[in-house]
């Protein structure tokens, strides 16, 4: 990925323009409208001048590639005070040839100018290196840019090198693949959005060779695949496009390099430059004729044509080896990390996509957040993060009740955030609640409350990544994105018969590579959702139900008996074991008679605290003196479950120590059961918690720490409490913790 260094601001906004968000394009138009104001604002005035946050501007500065809000007004003073003269107007009809030839040149000349500025010389510089050093340079381009392809090749033909200019995509992709880390790859795109590009750059950059991309923006799709990156500006007028432009400041680039080649293989270029003149030959002949005049050459005609025709027959030989070897390298079936041939009958075959959408119309599962259409983006949003590590089934009952809480955006994003993650207890995985309440305020913020439908906005949100962001813009935005879970992981595995490990960064991108290709362009949201279907009705884990797989004769997997063998997955790193001890600690206070039974319910032990005939004596502060209060601690701010309440605990073999050290430092003192009340293994992504529960007996309370109850009273630190079990639910309990409660606190609190 190429980095950039600015020192101009204005052209990079007009380069960046069209792939900057309305919020930032409207920043983007104050700047360019009020430079000189700009340079003496504030960044909290200029989000106040364009109705903006701080935040936005500062994330509007780095996405252009400036150090922050001060880059950004540096690069603008070089703008302010070293000005192009321009006298740059519009064509108009009535415009005589002077005036049009004087407009058109000056555009030149402004856009030539721009460009200059803002050339990273840095990477011309390594370009220059490359280009000199390459043992093949490839040149691609499309329309006008395939002219300048054709040109670098006529160019740097002059060197000797082994240059190729192609503007068809069939033929780039056939050279691509055979292109190695010693080559080199000038690719010139105007946008640097063109689907057939980026393709020919993904398989260029499987190969290791290098790319040097020429565009017109700074932000373009083609930029991420490339390893040097050289910007043109040029502006757009009504009878003369910003693309027309684009092609003379791209062919000067192609200059600069070409020159600077020069520099580096003067000799090569003398040499060669010498055999395409036909001044040569006479130069030739005349040396063997002040040579035969001195007597140090006696050769013949008829010997001269001799040597003359052995040599081009050998370079004839040597050009017919080197075609033949291309030949057979470019049929020759090649390996792909996935452990797929390319080019075999099952890597591209394309009817799978139509069985598959098929199928799905008649079997898709009937979910919660599919019922609309057309899909709500929220909706499809929130249902793919709880899906995440979760079963459908598990997460139906949770999205419905988050709907009735939050229904759209604008009212998760003006809750509390222990309000969001309370509702989402019992899902795990807390950090996705709060990464949920972030981007909710950002889009409420940035986008007005709607959900924003470019892939670069999408995923620069809290908490969204390629999965979730093309899920989004699939299914609610009908964009041609990809979607690639363990689902489609499995399902394309097996279906290609992939034999590598799919939890590997280098599969899933090669894995996305095949979905994209195969995507029906008319509904990439209903062909990403079916394969995830199949993958969690038909091709499930261990054993897939092939009979009833709609893909079964496509399968390559069961064509070769390999359908329970795949997908490969295999783990890394092996994930830590903590032992966690922990007490629940109960206040002493009299025998509660509570209901017991197979179909007592959690919420009828509540209601029997809440309700109980002994809450005749009460203590000051509304509670039963009988009911049972527990000891809570609340963890840190920051970290794993951070903010969430539980149970006394310490980790390590010494955890009973620890405890009752904590415990004698609030005035406690705990006299525990020797035999753990229960065992709770809970298992996170990163670390696993072996967890032994232990009973206490009773409590012996010091006369300076009485037991309060609710909010702990002075005696207390703020991050511990005495809670009520009538109160207990009101606190938001770690989820290994949450289970103490639920199975035993509220199920066995009679035998306490």
């Amino acid at each position: 990925m190429a980095t950039f260094r600015h020192t101009t601001c204005i052209p990079v906004l007009r380069s960046s323009y069209t792939n900057l968000t309305k919020s930032e394009q409207k920043l983007a138009d104050y700047i360019m409208q009020y430079p000189g104001s700009v340079m003496h604002m504030t960044m909290s005035e200029l989000a106040d001048a364009t109705d903006s946050a701080d935040a936005t501007v500062f994330r509007f500065c780095t996405k252009l590639g400036f150090s922050g809000f001060q880059g950004l007004k540096q690069a603008l003073a070089g703008d302010l005070f070293s000005p192009a003269e321009s006298l740059s107007q519009e064509v108009k009809p009535e415009d005589t040839p002077k005036e049009l030839t004087g407009k058109v040149f000056q555009n030149i000349h402004d856009a030539l100018h721009e460009t200059a500025k803002m050339l990273n010389y840095t990477a011309l510089d390594k370009a220059i290196a490359w280009v000199a050093a390459a043992r093949r340079l490839d040149a691609y381009g499309y329309g006008g840019s395939g002219i300048i392809a054709r040109d670098i090749e006529h160019r740097f033909m002059r060197f000797g090198m082994d240059v190729h200019g192609y503007s068809d995509p069939h033929l780039q992709v056939a050279s691509a693949s055979l292109l190695t880390n010693a080559d080199v790859v000038i690719a010139v795109s105007h946008t640097g959005a063109s689907l057939d590009l980026l393709k020919v750059l993904e398989v260029v950059r499987k190969n290791k060779a290098k790319v040097i991309l020429i565009t017109s923006y700074l932000k373009s799709p083609a930029t991420k695949l490339a390893d040097v990156v050289l910007t043109g500006l040029a502006k757009e007028t009504h009878y003369r496009s910003e693309a027309m432009a684009s092609r003379l400041v791209h062919l000067a680039i192609v200059d600069c390099i070409y020159t600077g080649v020069m520099q580096r293989r003067m000799d090569d270029f003398i040499d060669n430059m010498g055999r395409d003149r036909p001044g040569k030959s006479m130069r030739r002949r005349n040396a063997v004729n002040a040579g035969k005049e001195k007597g140090k050459t006696k050769e013949t005609k008829q010997a001269k044509e001799t040597k003359e025709k052995k040599r081009t027959n050998k370079a004839k030989e040597v050009k017919e080896t080197k075609e033949k070897k291309q030949t057979k390298e470019a049929k020759k079936p090649r390996k792909l990390a996935t452990g797929v041939e390319d080019g075999s009958p099952n890597l591209f075959a394309s009817d799978w996509g139509r069985l598959l959408l098929q199928w799905y119309d008649t079997h898709k599962r009937a979910l919660p957040w599919r019922t609309e259409s057309p899909r709500d983006p929220y909706k499809v949003w929130i249902s793919e993060i709880m899906l995440q590590q979760t079963r459908v089934e598990a997460v139906k009952s949770y999205y419905q009740n988050w709907m009735t809480r939050f229904p759209d955006i604008a009212s998760l994003a003006a809750a509390e955030q222990e309000d969001v993650v309370k509702q989402w207890q019992g899902l795990g995985y807390y950090n996705r609640a709060r990464n949920l309440h972030l981007a909710a305020q950002e889009i409420v913020a940035s986008y007005g409350g709607r959900m924003p439908d470019t892939p670069e906005s999408v995923r620069a949100l809290k908490g969204i990544g390629d999965y979730t962001a093309g899920a989004i813009l699939s299914m609610a935005y009908g964009k041609r994105e990809t979607a690639v879970d363990g689902n489609v992981l499995r399902v394309l595995a097996r279906l290609y018969n992939l034999d590598g490990n799919i939890l590997s960064a280098t599969v899933k991108k090669e894995v996305t590579t095949l979905v994209a290709a195969c995507q029906d362009p008319k509904r990439p949201g209903d062909f990403n959702e079916a394969l995830m279907d199949l993958g969690a009705m038909i091709c499930i884990p261990g054993k897939p139900r092939c009979s009833d797989c709609p893909l079964a004769e496509c399968c390559g997997a069961k064509a070769a008996g390999r359908e329970e063998a795949l997908p490969v997955r295999l783990r890394k790193k092996t994930v830590p074991v903590e032992e966690i001890t922990v007490y629940v600690v109960r206040a002493e206070g009299g025998a509660l008679h509570l209901p017991a039974g197979p179909d007592v319910s959690p919420d009828m032990l509540l209601r029997s605290v809440s309700c109980s005939e002994q809450a005749a004596d009460l203590h000051p502060g509304g509670i039963p003196d009988s009911e049972p209060c527990f000891l809570l601690h609340r963890r840190p701010a920051k970290g794993l479950l951070a903010n969430m309440w539980e149970f006394p605990g310490a980790a390590g073999p010494d955890g009973k120590r620890k405890l009752e050290e904590v415990l004698t430092g609030l005035g406690v003192t705990v006299h525990c059961l020797p035999s753990p009340l229960m065992r709770i293994k809970h298992v996170f992504s990163h670390r696993i918690w072996k967890m032994e529960v232990y009973q206490t007996a009773g409590i012996k309370e010091n006369s300076a720490h009485p037991v309060r109850y609710g909010r702990g009273g002075d005696d207390l630190p703020p991050d511990w409490r005495w809670v009520p079990l009538s109160q207990m639910q009101d606190y938001l309990l770690a989820g290994p913790h949450n289970k103490i409660f639920t199975d035993f606190l509220l199920t066995q609190i009679c035998n306490i």
